[in-house]
């Protein structure tokens, strides 16, 4: 069963902070690693730090395309489905109509 649609957004509000929290301490760690010398540990931990950081932002992504994946999916299956009934209420207007046409002309 599918989420209702509050806690839906209230997720996608919360990774979306948790997403903004991430570029911020990577724009910290290149803080960092620009500041140390070149092959020091605290220079390589600042990469180190750098690279999970875009890990996690990849991850938050792809989560991200997972979601509007399956949005794009529920969408093309209604719209299917309302064509579907478009024509079958079609198909049920003729239907009356040639039996209005058969009642009214057997009457006369």
């Amino acid at each position: 069963m599918p989420l209702p649609r509050f806690c839906i957004l209230k997720i996608s509000a919360f990774r979306y902070f948790i997403l903004v929290d991430l570029l911020q301490d990577i724009d910290a760690f290149q803080i960092n690693y620009l500041a140390e010398e070149t092959e020091s540990p605290a220079r390589k931990k600042a990469l180190l730090q750098m690279q999970r950081a875009l890990v996690k932002t990849r991850e938050l992504g792809d989560e991200k395309l997972q979601v509007v994946s399956h949005i794009i999916e529920h969408v093309e299956n209604r719209t299917r489905q309302l064509e579907q009934d478009l024509e079958n209420l079609g198909l049920f207007v003729c239907f009356l109509k040639n039996v209005l046409i058969i009642h009214f002309s057997s009457h006369h």
